[in-house]
């Protein structure tokens, strides 16, 4: 969880946002974790100002105000880093449905 925080950090300091954070573009080599694929990834003036951008990333992970095709910011990997960890401790997903 350090490593990925570590790497949440580094992003929001070069003002990035990565839409993405899933298990899947989570690379683990000799313990060390790190992100990855930054195929919805943007670039952004200001990453804690809210901004309607392209509605991206995979439902599960992805933030509510995105869903919902608000303003966010890159608060929105917070909340992708905060069902990977519910899924690390408990080893399922904090809730499962059939659509968005």
């Amino acid at each position: 969880m350090r490593h990925l925080m570590l790497g949440y950090d580094a992003l929001s300091q070069k003002s990035i946002i990565h839409r993405d954070i899933k298990p899947a573009n989570i690379l683990l080599k000799q313990g060390v974790a790190k992100l990855s694929d930054f195929g919805f990834s943007r670039v952004v003036e200001d990453p804690t100002k809210t901004q309607k951008l392209s509605l991206l990333g995979t439902p599960l992970y992805t933030a509510p105000e995105i869903l919902a095709s608000e303003k966010f910011n890159n608060k929105c990997d917070i909340w992708s880093l905060g069902i990977v960890f519910y899924e690390m401790l408990h080893g399922r997903a904090p809730w499962t449905g059939n659509d968005i």
